[in-house]
């Protein structure tokens, strides 16, 4: 399901890419994301209609569909970017993000978190937390051994850390949250494990299991772990340095 999601969403990324080059030259607006918006809700529907319903990428296309555009429209502007100009204009496209989640309207997990618990999403940081936590733990981790997988699990740990996933927190409550990231950091602390692919990938499926008995999903950080590949992939570890 989730390779049938991607092949499906993956040209309306482009769109979304095509639709901030449009904006080339003008100043990274809420106005970009209105403009996308439609582009978004077109690729959920493809989403749904590929998997029956299922929502395997629904934060993925979000958060992808917002760096597309955000790209796109620097390279239409210079024919490069540096992952700091795309954390800016990701930013300034999502600044009315958080007045959102206080307007009345369609129910989501994202405006209970917020209404509840005072958490807001990722996109209106410019997702600090992959910035921040798990590009920086991926990449160590890549460095030290060319592991690609396990520098994924390592960044994978490090976001069940630190993110407020709001998938977990409508699951499970902020208590549960808590006690997810609490098991996240004691695991990041032990560091025997932490070096060896096949026990850390142990750990994290024994833990997998424990969290399907609860129904707790930690789709949230799923799609920051896909965006941190992404990232680590096309741009240096100087956020100054242009794709």
């Amino acid at each position: 399901l989730f390779l049938k999601s991607a092949d499906v969403i993956a040209p309306y990324l482009g769109d979304c890419a095509a639709t901030g080059m449009t904006f080339a030259e003008q100043p990274a607006s809420p106005a970009l994301l209105a403009t996308i918006r439609p582009i978004g809700i077109a690729a959920e529907a493809a989403m749904r209609a590929a998997t029956g319903g299922v929502n395997t990428h629904k934060g993925a296309i979000f958060a992808f569909g917002l760096t597309a555009a955000a790209l796109g429209k620097r390279l239409a502007e210079a024919g490069r970017a540096t992952l700091a100009d795309v954390q800016a204009d990701v930013r300034a496209i999502c600044a009315g993000l958080l007045a959102e989640l206080h307007q009345p309207g369609d129910d989501s997990a994202g405006k209970r978190g917020y209404a509840r618990h005072g958490i807001g999403g990722e996109a209106a940081s410019g997702y600090a937390t992959v910035s921040s936590h798990a590009l920086p733990a991926y990449r160590q981790a890549l460095t030290a051994d060319g592991n690609s997988r396990r520098a994924l699990l390592l960044a994978l740990v490090t976001l069940y850390a630190v993110n407020d996933d709001s998938n977990t927190l409508a699951r499970v409550g902020l208590d549960g949250l808590r006690a997810h990231q609490h098991w996240a950091r004691t695991l990041l602390a032990d560091r025997a494990i932490l070096a060896d692919e096949a026990r850390l990938s142990d750990a994290i499926a024994a833990y997998a299991r424990n969290c399907a008995a609860k129904r707790l999903s930690a789709g949230g950080s799923a799609d920051l772990l896909a965006l941190t590949a992404w990232l680590g992939q096309h741009f240096t570890p100087n956020p100054g340095t242009p794709l």
